[in-house]
């Protein structure tokens, strides 16, 4: 069997530990995107450095279990990358073979080490959150803003910063896809049998359900990956980001953040309905993710704006049917009404009362497409969902 690309390499491993076969391989070709050929002075994302990479803090190393010269390997690297990162896409991709390769590879390669041996320090410490910030997260962001610059990025520079991006999602892809059989290997944990929400969470130790939970993480990246990639490739088919998300969820559903994600899908694909459903259900999780509330607000604002055009244009539409109908009841060339009897029928005589209205309520739903019928039927009901959620304007609420 051919040993992982993404196996710790022996010069990163502390000295009492056995080798562990070959480094990570790069899966880059050369690059030929020259320094200076992109605006190199857009402002780099900044990550503010986690607590845990002080290594001489006694509170969490004084227990002497977590493997510092890892911890230092990965600090060391960061340092390295953030002075790569500062100068602009330009330098990153003219440096992609050398420090920006080298210093990925070592953050992701000690972070592999440290999620197969010290779960519990990785769970208290969000490692994996950090990591896919550092090694994957602003790297894109940085990249992908200046490949969407078709103003100040000429088209050959926008075509290797293309290519760049699309070998950072295949690796990616297969990072992560590498931890999730590492996870499954380590602690014993079948992730194709709890991909099924019916399947029971009770009865594991707790280094399942925190690698359970680190599993989930890693979906959540997959699904990351996979949206970046369609929005390189400005498309919406968001099918493959759904189904990372969807089994993140199943995963654990006390958590928020899968909720949230298929929210934002939702909204992209322009599913109101299904979006504040997700919201929701994120917001009503035991651990919801915050800023899901914002993203719901949002929605109910613009189902608002909505529905009150929609309003407007339905009263204007009955006010000009009153005035039609009221022309034809006045005698042509006077201002007497005419009178129209009608004979019983059938109803023994009793007198049916008319509105003045164009249609009746009733009337103008049954007239309008199952299509049409279901668009208002979403814009009402989320208006008025809306008004329950903020509180405002209330006080006309039937």
């Amino acid at each position: 069997m051919e040993p992982s690309r993404f196996a710790t390499p022996s010069h990163m491993l502390p000295p009492h530990l056995p080798q562990q076969g070959p480094g990570y391989r790069p899966p880059f070709p050369p690059r030929l995107f020259a320094a200076g050929t992109a605006s190199s002075n857009r402002p780099s994302m900044v990550i503010t450095p986690p607590d845990w990479y002080d290594v001489f803090n006694a509170n969490i190393y004084g227990s002497g279990k977590t493997d510092i010269n890892c911890i230092a390997h990965i600090v060391r690297a960061d340092m390295k990358l953030r002075s790569v990162l500062q100068g602009g896409p330009a330098i990153v991709c003219s440096r992609w073979d050398q420090e920006v390769r080298e210093t990925r590879h070592q953050i992701m390669a000690a972070a592999r080490y440290l999620m197969k041996n010290d779960m519990m320090f990785v769970a208290e410490r969000e490692v994996e959150i950090h990591i896919w910030k550092t090694v994957y997260y602003q790297v894109i962001e940085m990249l992908k803003a200046s490949y969407l610059d078709t103003e100040n990025t000429m088209p050959e520079n926008r075509k290797t910063l293309k290519n760049s991006l699309m070998n950072l999602f295949e690796e990616g892809v297969d990072y992560y896809t590498q931890l999730l059989t590492d996870l499954s290997t380590t602690y014993r944990v079948d992730l194709e049998l709890y991909y099924d929400p019916l399947e029971p969470r009770e009865g594991v130790d707790r280094m399942a359900r925190l690698a359970r939970i680190s599993a989930q993480k890693c979906l959540l990246c997959l699904g990351d990956l996979a949206r970046y990639r369609e929005q390189v490739n400005s498309s919406t088919n968001y099918g493959r980001a759904r189904q990372y998300y969807s089994k993140a969820n199943h995963l654990e559903m006390r958590n928020g953040r899968p909720f949230n994600m298929l929210a934002i899908l939702a909204k992209v694909n322009n599913r109101k309905f299904e979006a504040v459903y997700y919201h929701v259900r994120c917001l009503s999780s035991r651990n919801p993710f915050q800023s899901s509330k914002e993203g719901l607000v949002t929605i109910f604002e613009e189902m608002k704006r909505r529905w009150e055009v929609g309003e407007k244009k339905r009263v204007e539409e009955r006010k000009e049917g009153e005035r039609e109908r009221e022309g034809r009841r006045i005698v042509r060339g006077s201002k007497v009404r005419k009178e129209i009897w009608e004979r019983p029928g059938d109803d023994g005589g009793r007198r049916l009362h008319r509105t003045t209205s164009a249609q009746s309520g009733g009337e103008e739903l049954a007239t309008m497409s199952v299509a049409d019928l279901n668009k208002r039927f979403i814009n009402t009901f989320l208006y008025l969902q809306g008004k329950l959620f903020t509180q405002i304007n209330t006080e006309d609420f039937p």
